[in-house]
């Protein structure tokens, strides 16, 4: 069995291909987030996908309301029923510091989307993938893979090296970002749990791996929990 199979399988195997929703109770904090939080907590949201339309709903501010995120388009609801939308590109620029509520709404959506599809968004059909072999971090030895995602894939970059645990789970992303400059970045992935039927990983942390210690320690771009999901 390849190591794309043993991945996939350990995620949940044909399970994801059945599966068109998935609620998910979760937390974002970071420095990509925080200037444009506007005392809107975002420490414990409720998203609402649909993976076949590609859309998340997030709602459970402290100020009511809600935000809606596509690839192309985002909404804002106001806490008194009022609606904002804006019209997104479709390659995403999401690391660049967001300079308004929707670009941020678009990082948010974006980043929930990566989270709760770990690892089989990146893994679905059209994606090209090549084993580099075992990389010893702390103690422990991960096997990588280098994707590379087809074209309109919902990810923060096409191409990424992916790195796994004997146990065929996720435990880091590194891919890079061209936003004015280049951006190099690692995603890791932790506390891995099942739900209704899939596994995924419940902590993520994005930092960048130009920092002194490769990034695993320093101050977080982007620190996303996950406390409760269910998909269907």
């Amino acid at each position: 069995m390849s190591l794309r199979e043993r991945v996939l399988e350990a995620a949940g195997g044909r399970r994801w291909a059945t599966l068109r929703h998935f609620t998910g109770h979760l937390m974002l904090n970071g420095s990509l987030v925080e200037p444009l939080a506007r005392g809107q907590s975002l420490k414990e949201i409720v998203a609402e996908g649909n993976l076949v339309r590609r859309s998340i709903r997030i709602s459970g501010f402290s100020e009511g309301g809600a935000w809606g995120f596509s690839p192309e388009f985002v909404t804002i609801q106001r806490h008194d029923g009022a609606f904002v939308g804006a019209g997104r590109a479709a390659a995403p620029r999401v690391f660049e510091s967001p300079k308004d509520e929707p670009e941020m709404v678009y990082l948010c959506g974006l980043s929930i989307w990566n989270c709760m599809t770990a690892p089989a968004g990146l893994l679905g059909l059209g994606a090209q993938t090549e084993e580099l072999g075992a990389w010893s971090e702390h103690g422990e030895t991960w096997e990588r893979m280098k994707v590379t995602a087809p074209e309109g894939a919902l990810a923060y970059s096409r191409e990424a090296v992916m790195y796994f645990g004997e146990d065929g789970l996720i435990r880091r992303t590194d891919f890079d970002v061209q936003c004015g400059q280049l951006l190099r970045l690692t995603d890791y992935a932790s506390a891995h749990q099942a739900f209704s039927g899939v596994t995924m990983p419940t902590l993520h942390r994005i930092v960048s791996r130009e920092a002194p210690d490769g990034g695993r320690h320093s101050p977080p771009l982007l620190d996303m929990e996950v406390f409760d999901a269910v998909f269907d």
